[in-house]
């Protein structure tokens, strides 16, 4: 009876503090940002879009996709870094890199050479591609989409992270609109053909959309977007560990 007694009082002992454990975690991650255990050693290349003479989409003369590309890609360095990641950026100024390529083609073809070779020299675990979108003829489109290769599954389930990040943190907690929704496409993109790890390209808004045009240009919503990106990565490196586990 007595032994009963005690194996009753370790469960519930060990209960208790699991459920400590458990809210103290979620305390700390709530209030001090993304936890650095899951991503400790993964390396990450983070690729701007385009950059110096290539200005990507344009809408004017200081409204340029490589502006916003670079902003959001230095802001996910930072919440990589602080959640325990490396991080490898394929340019962190505002420069082009076709001049990093031997190969004989047009100036475009040989940036994305570029952008390809530095990702796939880096031994990164995972790469992102940074870009903002562009839709002329219909001005109301908006949201993120996150595309990956039709033939990585890994992509595939990196996009959805992210897209569940950026739908949780950006649309739903910043900006209050639950009902606005990224999406997630698979493509048949270079940059996500040729490169040998799993990776996605994400559009972080339409910059044709009135307001998510302003949005893309303040630092508050890159800063949420970034962190969202970085949460995304956390995610599916969070998963992957839960599968290995089982």
């Amino acid at each position: 009876m007595i032994g009963i007694k005690r194996i009753i009082s370790l469960v519930i002992i060990t209960a208790l503090v699991f459920m400590t454990f458990h809210t103290v975690m979620e305390h700390s991650k709530k209030h001090s940002g993304l936890t650095n255990v899951l991503m400790r050693g993964i390396l990450v290349a983070i690729d701007p879009g385009h950059g110096g003479i290539d200005g990507g989409a344009s809408l004017g003369e200081h409204f340029n996709e490589k502006d916003i590309n670079l902003d959001i890609s230095i802001k996910l360095q930072t919440h990589l870094i602080n959640a325990g990641a490396d991080v490898i950026m394929t340019r962190d100024s505002d420069v082009s890199l076709e001049s990093k390529s031997d190969l004989q083609s047009s100036r475009y073809k040989r940036d994305l050479d570029a952008r390809r070779d530095i990702v796939n020299n880096s031994n990164a675990d995972i790469f992102i591609s940074i870009h903002s979108n562009c839709f002329r003829s219909n001005p109301k489109s908006r949201g993120a989409i996150v595309f990956y290769h039709y033939d990585s599954e890994e992509g595939k389930i990196l996009a959805h992270m992210i897209a569940s990040s950026i739908d949780e943190i950006v649309y739903k907690d910043f900006l209050g609109n639950a009902a606005l929704e990224s999406k997630v496409l698979p493509e048949n993109l270079f940059i996500l053909r040729s490169t040998k790890i799993p990776g996605v390209l994400i559009e972080t808004g339409y910059m044709t959309n009135l307001k998510e045009g302003r949005l893309l240009r303040q630092d508050n919503f890159q800063i949420a977007m970034a962190k969202a990106i970085a949460a995304g990565l956390q995610n599916y490196y969070k998963n992957r560990t839960i599968l290995r586990y089982y």
